[in-house]
């Protein structure tokens, strides 16, 4: 953890550094835009919040709304990989 000195600001905080718990090294989700990835990482997300009761830094109350979550991450990283192929290919 770091700590920056007080310097009597109310702008100081606390700065908490990210370790290799962090649920992006944990379950890293499959790159791609295909039915069979984008399922995947659904059913990836959906596990974790089964698990640990959250996706990332959520923390859906239902199942029902954690599928939700899930789905909509793993959509918008299915249209990231589309959009990085797309720019690499022109």
């Amino acid at each position: 953890m770091l700590v920056k000195p007080d310097t009597g600001h109310a702008r100081d905080i606390i700065t908490i550094q990210c370790n290799s718990t962090d649920w992006r090294n944990a379950m890293p989700l499959k790159k791609g835009a295909s039915k069979a990835a984008i399922s995947s990482n659904i059913k990836t997300l959906v596990h974790e919040w089964e698990k640990e009761g959250s996706i990332g830094s959520r923390h859906p109350a239902t199942k029902q709304k954690a599928a939700r979550q899930a789905i909509a991450i793993s959509l918008k990283k299915a249209t990231r990989t589309l959009q990085t192929s797309r720019v690499m290919a022109s």
